[in-house]
């Protein structure tokens, strides 16, 4: 049976009144036919000397200091205004990669040590270097070298390369935010890497996948998250759970019009009210934009 669709202006509102500008602009992109120019103006605030990002940008760590996670997420929103290869913040970012890519492990750890000096979730304490190739969010970054060419470091994308397919080749089993990561690598690859990781990747997302509804929990990997459009490159493998995850997004909308994380920190309690406010204007967003892509909303 058909699901009414949710109404996006029922969530302007809240969007407006309590986003981050940068989530705004991308509201106004996305949904209200906006330029992606004031995207990239509001991704400035979150830039350093370095070229790298911080300063919040991924809100579950508020390290000042650039970080190659926080940058990656400014790649991200970059790809969704389709930022050219000559805006300024591209290059910045893909300097800093380029500048932060540590042979040793043919990759990139995710955050410095001085996140442990500032608030965030325990999930992204610094317990010590990557004894390892980081698929997250080596992988990912890798990907950027590839869509930015024309600002990569040879070397340093020619090594990523080769450590990240030895790694994925032996890779028996990839935790689920690591397959989205391989997932966006996926996306921004050559025709001749994406034949190479293809018939894994598939595997490694089905068996990350939950198809089942009664299994989903507060934070768990749901099928929106590995196809969150109907033309995602995998969007098959996870087809059967599609029609109730979207049921699911939608029934979560609360009646501000927002959705809010299903997550805390448990700690940093004077800190996590904030964080928490810059999660709900992304996830609304965002969560707004997955139901479009599925035609679930109206207005």
């Amino acid at each position: 049976m058909p699901t009414t669709p949710i109404s996006v202006a029922d969530s302007e509102a809240f969007v407006r009144a309590h986003a981050r500008p940068l989530d705004v602009a991308l509201f106004d992109h996305w949904f209200r036919g906006g330029p992606g120019g004031p995207v990239e103006a509001a991704l400035v605030h979150f830039q350093n000397p370095d070229g790298g990002f911080g300063n919040a940008l991924e809100p579950d760590f508020r390290l000042p200091d650039s970080s190659v996670m926080a940058t990656t997420v400014a790649l991200q929103y970059l790809r969704k205004i389709d930022a050219p290869e000559t805006a300024p913040l591209v290059a910045d970012a893909i300097r800093y990669l380029n500048a932060t890519f540590d042979p040793a492990v043919g990759g990139w750890a995710g955050v410095p040590p001085e996140v442990n000096d500032h608030p965030r979730a325990f999930w992204w304490n610094w317990e010590g270097p990557p004894e390892g190739f980081p698929g997250n969010p080596s992988a990912e970054a890798l990907g950027y070298l590839y869509r930015y060419g024309a600002h990569a470091n040879a070397d340093a994308l020619a090594a990523a390369e080769r450590a990240a397919l030895d790694y994925f080749a032996a890779a028996t089993e990839v935790e689920w935010h690591e397959v989205l990561c391989w997932i966006r690598l996926y996306e921004l690859a050559p025709p001749a890497i994406q034949a190479q990781l293809k018939p894994r990747l598939r595997e490694h997302v089905a068996a990350s996948v939950s198809l089942d509804p009664s299994s989903w929990d507060e934070y768990s990997p749901r099928p929106l998250q590995f196809a969150p459009s109907p033309d995602a490159p995998f969007y098959d493998v996870v087809a059967a759970g599609i029609p109730a995850d979207l049921d699911r997004l939608a029934g979560e909308r609360e009646a501000d019009g927002a959705w809010s994380p299903p997550w805390t920190w448990g700690r940093y309690e004077a800190d996590w009210p904030q964080a928490r406010a810059d999660w709900r204007g992304y996830l609304t967003v965002h969560n707004l934009r997955t139901l479009a892509r599925h035609g679930r909303v109206s207005g």
